[in-house]
């Protein structure tokens, strides 16, 4: 384990530590998927999670665009305002991405954590399932009846 050398003690609460962190930085190091995409369907943020998920480098990411990734068995080509209305909409419905191999991905989707009608970006979290899915080829995704 790395040690810190020379560290001044704390001046201040580690929630007002927390609060001077820049966003990005707490987005790119959440351990789960998280993208931000535009409305013209431009990827402005994926961290390293999504970025794994998809199998693609980060860097790389950034030059996709949601209607590339995100599959739709109706549509041979989809619109960056259908990817887009398709990605806000449905929160916790289960989405199909086209991974870096052409195999399929899929995850749930958050509600967009930016909600307001004026918000440009849609920011959601994703659970992957595809793992799962792999593991027991019997598991439905229907939810429990009850």
């Amino acid at each position: 384990m790395e040690r810190r050398r020379n560290v001044a003690p704390p001046t201040q609460s580690p929630i007002a530590d927390l609060e001077q962190m820049p966003p990005l930085i707490l987005l790119d190091r959440l351990p789960v998927p998280v993208v931000a995409v535009h409305r013209d369907g431009s990827i402005v943020f994926a961290n390293p999670s999504f970025a794994d998920m998809l199998g693609y480098p980060k860097k790389a990411v950034a030059a996709l665009r949601l209607q590339d990734i995100l599959y739709d068995k109706d549509a041979d080509d989809v619109s960056a305002e259908q990817a887009h209305r398709e990605l806000s909409s449905e929160p916790g419905s289960i989405k199909e991405f086209v991974h870096a191999d052409s195999t399929l991905v899929r995850a749930t989707v958050s509600q967009s954590l930016l909600r307001r009608d004026d918000d440009t970006i849609t920011l959601a979290v994703f659970h992957d399932l595809t793992e799962r899915l792999w593991n027991n080829p019997r598991h439905t995704l229907d939810k429990p009846k009850a």
